[in-house]
């Protein structure tokens, strides 16, 4: 049940963390949308993998 919250909390910062990224860097706009899903989910793993880290240490 924690896991879940965490993975939803991760899900919502990294939404806003994507979103202040694409309003920073435009550079980024001209990459094809699957390499930036590609990297947010990686990102979001990766977040997941951190927090059940926290949760198990």
């Amino acid at each position: 049940m924690q896991q879940t919250e965490m993975q939803d909390q991760t899900k919502r910062s990294t939404l806003t963390q994507s979103k202040q990224a694409s309003r920073a860097n435009p550079s980024d706009a001209h990459l094809p949308v699957p390499i930036k899903r590609r990297e947010r989910d990686f990102l979001r793993s990766l977040h997941c993998l951190k927090a059940t880290v926290i949760l198990l240490d």
